[in-house]
């Protein structure tokens, strides 16, 4: 009797509503491997590429976690032959990532007493216990044969993503997938002084690009251009470019006038990037051959800071800044600036709103110019 039932017909004083209030992605699930590679280690005792039985995606972290029935992380580590006595730990589901993942901590205490490998055994153990030795400097472990791992990218942009991640003391600035950064690149005419071959140098810490771009360039070009400042942070995997033309207020698209491109740049798993106010992505139009004239200009700003999270299908900016903002999908967010607000789906905000904290512009409303989001009691 008490059994969920729908009806075509009409609905019982009893009966509700459902309604999806958030959108969300294909979670998590599914499970992955993990390869310990010590081939000619100095110190472990069977040399090799060992690899794990399937770790579930939440894979408890210790035995007695998991009741001793083989699935925890310690244990499936402990079945390899080239891996020893490990503890773990597990973090708690990581929200604040914008992954929905979890992190293990695996210490390496003792190497595994394999009658065969280099030493027929671990290479000593302890006169008091007859526990065996510490196997040295571990191998990072890499992750393998992912197929069986569920879950999808949710920035949606023409990038790859990776699902499993490991790190070891030489990865402390390394993070995880999940997390992205927004920077803006205008080039602009405002005065219609018409552009023809005109050329812009780009800087990133003040490294500059190998080649100076021109007014126009593509999406590609303006990525390439950042990754040349740095190759060994940057790479195609996680700086995307976006670009559109810039309209004036004054004309509608239709007319096909424009005056400029509107570049949205997207750092992809690289944590807090420095603001382009902070010496991060800057700009010289004087220092190409073509040099820029009247009031053209190119200008740098930061879009989403902090936790901000955005929605498949929503299309921010121009003049948009969020920090730690929730934005629902298939928005349209123009000139906003907003800090520890919400935005629901299907929202169309701006231009010239501020969302102060604490405030929330509703699903699929349309706040208008000059607009300020009242904060929830």
């Amino acid at each position: 009797d008490n059994a969920l039932y729908t009806t075509n017909g009409a609905l019982p004083s009893y009966g509700c509503h459902v309604t999806e209030q958030t959108k969300g992605t294909d979670p998590l699930g599914g499970c992955f491997h993990i390869m310990v590679n010590t081939t000619d280690h100095p110190v472990i005792n069977v040399q090799g590429e060992l690899t794990s039985a399937c770790i579930a995606h939440d894979a408890p972290a210790s035995a007695m976690e998991s009741g001793g029935d083989g699935t925890s992380m310690e244990e499936i580590l402990e079945a390899l032959d080239n891996v020893g006595d490990v503890t773990v730990t597990r973090s708690a589901v990581n929200l604040g990532g914008n992954n929905g993942g979890f992190a293990w901590t695996v210490t390496f205490l003792r190497d595994d007493d394999v009658s065969s490998g280099q030493w027929g055994g671990c290479e000593q153990k302890d006169d008091a216990e007859g526990l065996c030795n510490a196997p040295g400097d571990v191998p990072k472990l890499v992750p393998v044969t992912t197929l069986a791992l569920l879950g999808n990218c949710r920035h949606g942009l023409n990038a790859t993503c990776s699902r499993v991640h490991t790190f070891d003391a030489s990865d402390l600035t390394e993070t995880a997938s999940g997390r992205y950064e927004v920077q803006m690149l205008y080039v602009s005419d405002p005065e219609f002084d018409g552009w023809t071959n005109q050329e812009y140098q780009l800087y990133f810490d003040a490294n500059a690009a190998t080649s100076c771009l021109a007014w126009d360039a593509t999406s590609d070009e303006v990525r390439d251009a950042i990754i040349s400042t740095d190759p060994a942070v940057f790479n195609v995997d996680n700086v995307v470019v976006n670009r559109h033309r810039t309209y004036p207020t004054s004309l509608s698209q239709s007319s096909g006038t424009f005056y400029g491109w509107t570049y949205t740049i997207y750092f992809l798993n690289l944590g807090d990037v420095t603001d382009p106010k902070d010496g991060g992505l800057s700009v010289d139009i004087l220092a190409c051959t073509n040099d820029f004239v009247g009031k053209q200009n190119v200008t740098l700003s930061t879009m989403l800071q902090g936790d901000t999270v955005v929605g498949n299908g929503t299309d921010l900016g121009p003049d948009t800044q969020l920090d730690g903002c929730a934005v629902g999908r298939d928005c349209v967010v123009r000139q906003t600036v907003g800090t520890d607000a919400e935005i629901g789906d299907g929202a169309v905000v701006g231009p010239f709103v501020h969302l102060p904290a604490g405030s929330a512009v509703v699903g699929g409303a349309i706040t208008g110019a000059f607009y300020t989001a009242p904060v929830a009691d």
